[in-house]
């Protein structure tokens, strides 16, 4: 009866690239996850200054009498 030899050398090398496959997809949705989250922040922060730049330059008009009140645009003189 011939003798039947396992090689697991490769078994070995194909389970260890499975596994690293698989940690780093997971670990890369956190990385992509936490991504994302900086880019809304950051749009976020932006959004505010800008409506706070709006809201100065409304108070400003509206104090130098520039601004129409029904349409809320400014009156071109």
């Amino acid at each position: 009866m011939p003798e039947i030899k396992l090689n697991l050398r490769p078994n070995l090398l194909r389970l260890f690239r499975y596994l690293s496959a698989i940690i780093l997809n997971y670990l890369n949705q956190f990385r992509k996850r936490s991504n994302k989250l900086t880019e809304v922040y950051d749009k976020s922060n932006i959004n505010k200054e800008n409506c706070k730049k709006d809201v100065r330059e409304y108070k400003d008009l509206k104090k130098k009498g520039e601004l129409n009140m029904i349409t809320l645009e400014r009156v071109s003189a």
